[in-house]
């Protein structure tokens, strides 16, 4: 798992301040195949949206596709990695300037 990526998990509190949102977070160390299987389980249990940093960012587009095909329809942000093939909802990142200038001044 990348530091940004664990810094923005750890970064998730919100769950504890509002009691009807929840955070599920899923790890697929690097394999595309089971990160697609793990969206696809999300979706089945009633996933509203999801943060996917894609392993394969070509092959990542059948997670959007799913998730666009739900009823209803889910919205997918990629993280870290933009997708391609389909068109993803959002795209967030984190400012590698910003993570450079904090980590030369510690």
């Amino acid at each position: 798992m990348s530091l940004a990526w664990i810094n923005a998990r750890v970064a998730r509190g919100s769950e504890k301040r509002d009691p009807g949102f929840q955070v599920a977070v899923y790890e697929a160390k690097a394999a595309q195949t089971k990160q697609q299987n793990q969206a696809k389980s999300a979706l089945t249990a009633g996933a509203n949206r999801i943060i996917d940093v894609p392993v394969d960012s070509a092959q990542a587009a059948s997670i959007i596709r799913a998730a666009h095909a739900n009823k209803p329809r889910v919205p997918v942000i990629a993280y870290d990695r933009l997708i391609t093939g389909a068109y993803e909802d959002a795209y967030a990142s984190f400012d590698g300037a910003e993570v450079l200038a904090r980590s030369g001044a510690s």
